[in-house]
């Protein structure tokens, strides 16, 4: 927030900018070069995503607050390396639980049980590869000796959704080098007793389209300079 003037709410709530222009669909890009200029985001007829990289889920409501600010997507399943994870993250009947997308949270949060499967799923695939304190950078996995795009055997990482869209997570955009030094790096997901949350820097480098009135959310890669 450093170079920022204020923030920009986009939720389903009624004082939201997408609330107060009345607008059925929205869609933004994230640089992930901060220097490299303002990010676009696109209101009403402007903003749509094309192109054969994209990928689509249902947007949901949450069973008991329909009426809520967030926007929720099925989050079906997890993939670290080759590892298919049985995670899952429903509703509970109080209607906590569920993910959703956030372009004002940083990084992304998964539930706990959730959060657990990935994290020993990194680590067991990443034995030969001495693990940190990742308190001072105020992360839970960290690795040492680990600078930014060295040849290190760091897992892929796949969000699968339902309705089949997969997102191939960049590197960049969870597990990166958190000192200046690129001595530590670090997996850029927390574990979260609430809601999980897919966060900015997991969006970054994409379009993301959030098309209200036709109730999906859909995303491909993009340089964000050419929208």
């Amino acid at each position: 927030m450093d170079r920022a003037s204020g923030i920009v709410g986009l939720g389903r709530g009624t004082l939201s900018l997408v609330s107060q222009l009345g607008v059925g669909r929205f869609s933004y890009c994230l640089r992930s070069d901060a220097d490299a200029g303002a990010s676009p985001i696109l209101f009403g007829s402007l903003a749509n995503v094309t192109g054969g990289k994209v990928q689509s889920t249902p947007l949901l409501q949450n069973p008991v607050a329909r009426r809520g600010p967030y926007y929720y997507v099925n989050l079906t399943g997890i993939t670290v390396g080759a590892t298919d994870l049985p995670v899952a993250f429903g509703f509970t009947a109080s209607g906590a639980g569920g993910v959703i997308v956030d372009s004002g949270t940083t990084f992304t949060y998964l539930a706990d049980a959730g959060y657990a499967m990935v994290r020993q799923a990194f680590l067991s695939q990443m034995a030969d590869v001495q693990t940190v304190s990742g308190a001072p950078y105020d992360f839970d996995l960290c690795f040492a000796a680990v600078a930014a795009g060295a040849d290190v055997p760091v897992p892929r990482l796949v969000l699968r959704f339902a309705g089949g869209a997969e997102y191939a997570v960049p590197r960049r955009s969870y597990f990166d080098a958190v000192d200046e030094r690129g001595s530590v790096a670090c997996l850029l997901v927390l574990p979260t007793r609430g809601v999980s949350v897919i966060g900015n820097v997991m969006q970054m480098d994409l379009h993301v389209f959030y098309d209200l009135d036709g109730g999906a959310f859909s995303f491909a890669p993009a340089d964000c300079a050419t929208l």
